[in-house]
């Protein structure tokens, strides 16, 4: 499994997307120092990963919300997503 350097960690959730009906969108936690862009981190996925499950989007956070026994909340990043109308 590869790894990029400059991440943490991260999350994905799916999103709205009025082509294929439903995309992938990654928030991503950088490590401190790390000079990374949208554009970089979708590419890597694509290079490793069918297209169809890689991002489309990439928003950075500075931490994932998490629960008290640790497990990330995707519950709370779809919740940061507008609702887009179909």
């Amino acid at each position: 499994m590869a790894k990029h350097e400059g991440i943490v960690e991260a999350a994905v959730i799916r999103i709205p997307d009025p082509v294929s009906g439903k995309a992938v969108k990654a928030f991503v936690v950088k490590k401190a120092g790390a000079r990374l862009i949208e554009q970089e981190l979708i590419d890597f996925c694509r290079d490793r990963i069918a297209v169809y499950k890689a991002p489309r989007e990439v928003e950075f956070i500075d931490a994932l919300p998490r629960n008290p026994s640790d497990k990330v909340l995707k519950r709370e990043l779809r919740l940061k997503e507008p609702k887009k109308e179909a």
